[in-house]
């Protein structure tokens, strides 16, 4: 689908009420496949590649990475795919993502399903000190032209190998060679920047925060900021999981997921026969 001149990628299956996945930093719509599986016999569940990501197009050299300028892309795309109001699913940057979207078009959002959600900027122990410095700014530069140091930055920057292997780590290394080094670069420039931390009261919509009880890479705080600000926010915060609870512990997130749906977008079909 072509919005402001960028090709976006999705996918969508499913009827009913519309549901938005959201990728996390340097990954693509295959993270939502098994949740969209899920919630497809219930629900309209669109998956999307951000520009710059899996099989949507490169920006411009002038595009902005920041979360505001995501969100007016998304915000675009939801025009052209459906005339009601969607609950969000994000991860991580994706998150940070659904949470701009709610605050800057909040008619578009009804709900919030954020997966250790970006919400200060801080990121890793002592990463985000680093990337912040001159050198670590050299770092990211370097990053815009070689996918080198952003695949050994993605390997720190995930995983918890306790948790996190196999084909999630497959698919995570497989994403990361497909994105554009500068989409990894400066999205991930625009999260060390960014802090939403004020203005979470001002959401709305009813939102659960998930986080894994080990994550590193966003700190398990912020969720719990999230969550005691975001007026009636429910915290989950799921054992033996860190940055990709949907990969390490997937029973429990998909039972978490479709309890929220089944609270605030109840439909008899989810779930049944599961």
């Amino acid at each position: 689908m072509l919005v402001r001149d960028l090709q976006l990628n999705y996918q969508a299956d499913g009827h009913g009420a519309a549901v938005l996945c959201l990728h996390g930093w340097a990954s693509s719509l295959r993270m939502w496949q098994r949740t969209a599986r899920r919630l497809a016999p219930a629900y309209h569940v669109i998956s999307l590649d951000l520009p710059g990501f899996g099989d949507s197009s490169r920006p411009s050299p002038d595009f902005d990475f920041t979360a505001p300028s995501y969100a007016a892309v998304v915000s675009a795309f939801l025009a052209q795919m459906t005339q009601t109001p969607v609950v969000i699913v994000g991860h991580s940057m994706g998150g940070l993502i659904a949470l701009q979207l709610a605050l800057t078009y909040p008619d578009l959002v009804s709900g919030l399903v954020l997966s250790n959600p970006v919400i200060t900027g801080n990121v890793g122990p002592g990463l985000g000190a680093f990337l912040r410095s001159r050198l670590g700014q050299h770092v990211l530069h370097l990053s815009q032209r070689s996918h080198l140091l952003a695949r050994i930055g993605q390997q720190t920057f995930f995983a918890d190998a306790r948790f996190f292997r196999g084909a999630a780590l497959r698919r995570n290394i497989v994403d990361l060679a497909r994105a554009a080094p500068e989409a990894v670069a400066g999205s991930l420039r625009a999260i060390l920047s960014s802090d939403l931390s004020a203005e979470l009261s001002g959401i709305q919509a009813p939102t659960l925060v998930i986080t894994g009880a080990h994550d590193l890479t966003v700190p398990v705080a912020d969720a719990r900021l999230a969550a005691r600000r975001i007026p009636g926010a429910h915290l989950a915060i799921v054992p033996r999981a860190s940055h990709l609870p949907m990969d390490e512990q997937p029973v429990l997130f998909d039972r978490l997921v479709e309890g929220y749906f089944a609270r605030y977008v109840p439909c008899p079909v989810l779930g049944a026969g599961a």
